[in-house]
């Protein structure tokens, strides 16, 4: 089996630039020979530092994911009513403008390697509903998706990442829509899109924030996959003990120590048989896509355990894949 990996937050050049560096990190993820393709930050630009590095780095195998949390948050910083659930018609814009530019680097990715290499967009429904002043719907979701459906994606998927919602009583890492809401905003796209490919992916860590429990993305699965909407998982973990990872926090948490894996987490929650849990349940035959994404944590962090965190998580992915 091959796998999307989420490489990027294991990267030593995620907030600054070091060309010799990438380009070893680079290599040490290409021998890994699970991967199948990377899912790749949306900052708002194809790539933070060097688009043309990044392009000419790409293996011409490689499928790609373009995730737009990453340019989603860094917005939402600024403005905290951006987003594609905003109700605040600037907000919305804004967020709308920015997917204009994913757009633009899908094309990017795809004429560069002159092929559909982009299979998805992941999207989520910012912005953060715990934030003062701030107001979301889901009705301002499906507009929005209604209007992305009216472009040219080259073929790829748009799937809503599913982000730990805000509930009462605790303080989200997210805030975003709930699940329900995102469904029934994707069910109402449906009709008039029929030959659009929408769906939903879901993150095992966001879920389990979420939820404060390893059900949540059992639950999540089941509520999506119900809906006849689930596209994808991604296995990023996290913990409720205190850790460099933090306490339930949306830290792409690595899985603990098993089948004799060098590099992993203590704590972590995001176990081997979590993770089976969550592919049976999800029926892997009728995925586009699923994979991993873990972070290196603490800083400093050497170049091996960067990329034997990625090789580690994805063998313990290959033994969960031979029992199932």
């Amino acid at each position: 089996m091959k796998y999307i990996v989420g490489a990027y937050v294991t990267s030593p050049c995620l907030y600054s630039w070091n060309e010799k560096l990438e380009k070893e990190f680079y290599e040490g993820i290409k021998s890994l020979k699970q991967v199948r393709g990377l899912e790749h930050p949306f900052w708002g630009s194809l790539h933070p530092f060097d688009e043309k590095w990044f392009l000419n780095n790409l293996s011409a195998e490689w499928d790609i994911v373009l995730s737009c949390i990453p340019g989603t948050m860094n917005r939402m910083a600024d403005d905290k009513h951006f987003g594609l659930a905003s109700n605040s018609k600037p907000g919305r814009q804004n967020a709308l403008n920015f997917m204009c530019e994913a757009q633009k680097s899908v094309e990017k990715i795809n004429s560069h390697l002159n092929r559909q290499a982009v299979i998805a967009i992941q999207i989520v429904s910012a912005p953060n509903r715990n934030a003062v002043g701030v107001s979301v719907s889901g009705k301002a979701f499906c507009e929005s998706l209604e209007e992305l459906c009216a472009w040219d994606w080259q073929g790829a998927a748009l799937i809503v990442e599913h982000c730990d919602a805000f509930l009462g009583g605790q303080e989200p890492e997210k805030g975003f829509l709930t699940l329900k809401e995102e469904i029934d905003a994707l069910h109402k796209v449906r009709k008039k899109h029929i030959n659009m490919d929408l769906g939903i992916v879901i993150n095992w860590g966001r879920s389990a924030i979420e939820c404060r429990s390893e059900k949540g993305p059992i639950n999540h699965i089941k509520e999506a996959k119900k809906a006849n909407l689930l596209k994808a998982i991604m296995f990023s973990g996290c913990t409720d003990k205190e850790s460099p990872y933090g306490i339930w926090k949306d830290t792409h948490m690595p899985p603990p120590q098993e089948f004799n894996n060098e590099f992993y987490a203590q704590f972590s929650l995001m176990t081997a048989e979590q993770i089976h849990n969550c592919l049976q349940i999800g029926d892997i035959n009728n995925l586009e896509y699923f994979g991993i994404k873990v972070m290196a944590l603490p800083e400093p962090v050497s170049m091996e355990r960067r990329i034997g965190l990625n090789r580690d998580t994805l063998h313990l992915l290959d033994k969960v894949m031979e029992k199932l």
